[in-house]
């Protein structure tokens, strides 16, 4: 037995038979507890225009040249005492600009604050687009959201959250919103996995939280960031619902097209993905009127460095990874190329087998014939010379800057064939394999499964 931890659902996988069991790990599926290697800021801080005091303009200027977090700047200042409609309220608001921010405290190595702005910040010095990775495939984890009531001193207060409802039999009718609290924890008794979580309705247009701005949307991105050292996730907090919507419709797109796939997508060894500001028109409502306008605001995309086509053709052969897990399972490096072959073929469909009509000369160097009839033809044993070190020719020990044996083209062939890769992609390569020791570098990648010579260029 191995256990596959590729994603963050615990699954074992047995060697045996092949079948894959998900369970429950003891720490649970969700990643809501994940540490952050950094966290990116969509935009910057400003103060107030009421309620403030120079005392707070000097303090603010003080904490920003020191390179203090926002959370403890807005804890130093304290909330707006006066007037009265903003008494209690922050005296910083979000300022909506068109580049990202990254904070050294925000980070848990601090050099890779440095390293992002030098990587990839503009010539001006405002990072305006970030080249990421996804490590999982679920989009609900790269882009977790919630409506969230945040306390003064204690945390969360309320966030929101789907359940199933089902009937006598079991079976899933709706998926019901329900707000859930954090229960209180009885004096001296020890909780394993934290505290559990009281449910009662969401129903935000009748909640005071909600009317009052306090509880509201929240949600965070999730990524991994090239050229960074590391094994955390980075996380940009927002509270746009424009932004996470036209990020899941991204992510479902390149999901539909490869298949299911968005972990570790990777094209002639870059990523694909980029977040980036871009400025958009969006619909809001003018809650003192009632009435709908329209405002320019920078959102938070999420771009492909691919042509979606491109892509497609990529992952057009779905089962390529799968028949892969069989065949580098079979083939070794180095082992008897016609044994291995044989193998293969045994695997496949008796129609696949027989694709290769009788008598063809391909046929020939792949298949073993069950007993020979006449002695071999002397170039037969052509790898059976010394080489310059004195070894036994072939494929372990024959002169590597020589041609490529004809057991090492059918090995290509075959392997080729089994992973499904298109024709057009096996006779590119094909045309430049004119050494034994190119061939050789060929059938160990292919043994291990390792497709990305033949990926279009």
């Amino acid at each position: 037995m191995e256990t596959n931890t590729a994603s963050n659902t615990g699954v074992i996988y047995s060697i045996d038979n092949g079948v894959e069991e998900f369970i429950t790990p003891l720490l649970g599926t969700s990643m809501a507890g994940t540490q952050y290697g950094g966290i990116v800021r969509p935009g910057v801080m400003v103060l107030r225009k009421e309620g403030v005091t120079e005392e707070d303009k000097n303090k603010f200027a003080d904490m920003c040249g020191t390179g203090a977090k926002w959370d403890d700047i807005d804890k130093a200042l304290g909330p707006v005492a006066a007037p009265e409609r903003l008494k209690g309220k922050s005296k910083l608001v979000p300022l909506n600009v068109d580049f990202f921010t990254v904070n050294k405290r925000d980070c848990l190595n601090p050099d890779n604050a440095n390293l992002v702005m030098e990587k990839y910040a503009d010539a001006d010095g405002k990072l305006r687009s970030i080249p990421v990775w996804f490590p999982i495939n679920e989009w609900w984890e790269l882009i977790p959201h919630s409506l969230t009531s945040f306390g003064k001193t204690r945390g969360i207060k309320h966030k929101s959250s789907f359940i199933p409802v089902k009937d006598s039999l079991g079976r899933v009718t709706e998926v019901k919103r329900v707000c859930e609290t954090p229960e209180h924890v009885e004096r001296g008794k020890r909780i394993f996995g934290g505290r559990s979580w009281g449910q009662k309705d969401c129903d935000p247009e009748n909640c005071e939280e909600y009317q009052d701005g306090s509880c509201k949307l929240r949600g965070r991105i999730q990524f991994m960031v090239p050229g960074l050292c590391g094994g955390d996730m980075w996380v940009i907090p927002t509270t746009s619902f424009y932004s996470l919507s036209a990020i899941k419709q991204t992510l479902n797109r390149v999901y539909e097209v490869t298949g299911g796939r968005i972990a570790n997508i990777i094209y002639k060894g870059e990523t694909i993905f980029t977040l980036r500001k871009r400025l958009a028109t969006v619909p809001t409502i003018d809650y003192e009127t009632g009435e709908p306008k329209l405002r320019k605001q920078y959102l938070i995309n999420l771009d492909l460095n691919i042509d979606l086509f491109e892509l497609a053709k990529m992952y057009e052969t779905r089962n390529i990874l799968a028949r892969g897990r069989q065949a580098a399972g079979i083939l070794t490096d180095g082992a008897n190329v016609v044994d291995i072959t044989e193998r293969v073929r045994q695997g496949r469909s008796v129609e696949e087998a027989d694709e290769i009509p009788d008598g063809s000369d391909a046929r020939q160097e792949a298949v073993v014939p069950e007993g020979p009839k006449e002695p071999p033809a002397a170039p037969e044993k052509a790898p059976e010379k010394k080489s310059a070190s004195g070894a036994p020719g072939g494929q372990q020990g024959g002169d590597q800057k020589g041609a490529p044996l004809p057991d090492q083209i059918a090995a290509v062939k075959k392997l080729c064939t089994a992973f499904q890769i298109p024709a057009e992609f096996v006779d590119r390569e094909m045309a430049v394999l004119d050494t034994w020791e190119k061939a050789a570098a060929v059938i160990k990648e292919l043994n291990k499964g390792d497709l990305s010579r033949f990926l279009p260029k």
